[in-house]
């Protein structure tokens, strides 16, 4: 089998020593090496996971895995107790911390979200009373993206599926917005070999304007005094700091300064003040990253209204209205509540207005936490309940071992001893979801689509 350095496009081969000079050889090596594994764990889920494992500098709860496991075997990662990501695009992490006061609430948008790394990302660094906004035009895409953030168990979550020139509609609202930008790819490289099959000089113009469109999209919805973090997964100036200087000059956006995290100069720290990971340098893939913020009331046009205005996406249900049998099973809390999607849900009542507003000019796919349904007399709770942040502690559990585990999440039939009716199946201490007992047999809750087939 070639090597990546053997098959990568010529063209590409030729910047890369344009910029490295000496280090190039060093670079095109490195994509011959094994791909470093990372996890980010849940702060929210504490667990012994990984305890012993090498920490990211860059990220209080990253990791480093000295070997690859069977992730899907792994009870844990179903339940949400971590997130696979790529140590590189944890260094979120600190432009966030340096560039906003994270001590309060906030507005902010992740643009272009899935598959939810950053998103989850955020939400743990975030005031719990923050709304994020976690945006993916794309319908598969954003199935995963509401998946993962289930598992996460955040109930100040928000999912949409609009195209970025929506935004605008909604005036300076966001405090804070991430553009994960679609890139040429060039820093998956080791991982991804049909990114190296894709890679073109063509491909990499249109990138680029396509990230500028983004840029100019979505600056109105930012307040004044607010941050746009850009990041890409390419190392193509193009891409990256001729994109930031444009966004100054057109936009009137001025650069954040932010500290490196590191002193050994293994993140390559440009001006202004943005920063790049090639993996020759960093245990990390490849990976651009820089702050600008929003210093002046500017003269733009804002986007027209959609039609997801013209039509109610969720009715607010009044608390007394709202069966026992269900709003105890959530800790103490100010909530609202409200029907989506034929069940009724919750979130935080200080983002009611915001929820609202978003609610009158975007696609919302995902609000909230499902917190369940009647049938008949009887409660239902909901999956997304059962893997949420915020169920009371005093709600049944039923700890199982490993392999139980994952018979249950398979779907399969397992056996139980308990009392009648609903229960938190765990593992290490971890909610997976719910079962039901029942006379002569256990009903198996966890949702189909998402049963491991393997």
């Amino acid at each position: 089998m070639k090597s990546p350095e053997t098959i990568l496009p010529e063209a590409f081969k030729s910047r890369m020593v344009a910029v490295l000079g000496g280090e190039a050889e060093a670079f095109f090596a490195a994509l011959d090496n094994p791909v470093v594994t990372s996890v980010r764990l849940n702060p929210n889920k504490p667990s012994e996971v990984f305890a012993d494992e090498e920490k990211v500098a860059w990220a209080e709860k990253g990791k480093y895995l000295k070997e690859r496991p069977s992730f899907t075997y792994d009870p844990l990662f179903h339940a949400g107790a971590y997130y696979v990501q790529e140590s590189s695009s944890m260094y979120l992490e600190q432009v966030l911390r340096q560039s906003v006061d994270l001590l309060k609430p906030l507005k902010v948008l992740d643009a272009c979200a899935a598959p939810g790394g950053k998103s989850t990302h955020l939400l743990s660094l975030l005031h719990p009373d923050s709304l994020v906004v976690c945006n993916e035009v794309i319908q598969n895409r954003n199935a995963v993206l509401r998946e993962n953030l289930t598992k996460w168990g955040v109930a100040n979550a928000v999912v949409t599926q609009n195209d970025t020139k929506d935004f605008g509609a909604l005036g300076e609202f966001f405090d804070v917005i991430l553009i994960d930008a679609p890139c040429s790819g060039e820093g998956l490289f080791r991982r991804d070999k049909d990114a190296i099959k894709e890679w073109s000089e063509k491909n990499v113009e249109i990138c680029a304007v396509r990230q500028r469109d983004i840029l100019k999209d979505l600056v109105p919805a930012l307040k004044n005094g607010g941050v746009i973090i850009y990041s890409t997964c390419t190392f193509e100036e193009a891409e990256n700091e001729h994109n930031m200087q444009w966004a100054g000059e057109q936009l009137d956006l001025v650069p954040v300064h932010v500290q490196s995290a590191t002193t050994d100069q293994s993140i390559a720290q440009m001006a202004p003040y943005t920063f790049r990971f090639y993996p020759h340098k960093v245990k990390g893939e490849g990976f651009f990253i820089g702050a600008l913020r929003k210093g002046t009331a500017q003269d733009v046009e804002q986007g027209a209204a959609r039609e997801f205005g013209r039509r109610r996406q969720f009715d607010v249900v009044e608390k007394t209205k709202v069966p026992a049998q269900l709003s105890g099973l959530l800790k103490d809390g100010k909530w609202f509540y409200f029907q989506f999607k034929n069940e009724l849900h919750f979130a935080p009542e200080v983002l009611q207005q915001a929820i609202t507003h978003l609610s009158a000019h975007l696609n919302l796919k995902k609000i909230g936490t499902a917190l369940g349904a009647l049938k008949g007399t009887d409660a239902l709770p909901a999956h997304e309940l059962a893997l949420s942040n915020n169920i009371h502690q005093g709600v049944s559990r039923i700890e199982v071992d490993r392999d139980t585990a994952i018979r249950y999440l398979k779907c399969e039939t397992i056996k139980l001893e308990g009392e009648k009716g609903f229960h938190l199946l765990t593992y290490q201490g971890v909610p997976l979801g719910w079962v039901k007992v029942i006379p002569n047999r256990v009903n198996n809750c966890y949702p189909s689509a998402w049963r491991i087939l393997k």
